[in-house]
């Protein structure tokens, strides 16, 4: 991997973490994927509210 995939890939990782961080939001991995989801809401109901994406979607093109 290039110094510039490394640092373009860690770009992206850090506007994740700040919109995650920004929005209360939080992660958690599974085996369908990497989910996003409103923390306040899962605290208080338990419920998901959020998105999944599945891991392979972001490696292979549709």
């Amino acid at each position: 991997m290039t110094e510039e995939t490394k640092q373009s890939l860690q770009l992206a990782f850090e506007v994740l973490r700040r919109t995650l961080i920004d929005n209360n939001c939080s992660v958690a991995l599974s085996k369908s994927g990497i989910s996003m989801f409103d923390t306040a809401i899962y605290m208080q109901t338990g419920k998901f509210d959020g998105i999944t994406v599945d891991i392979n979607s972001l490696v292979r093109e549709d």
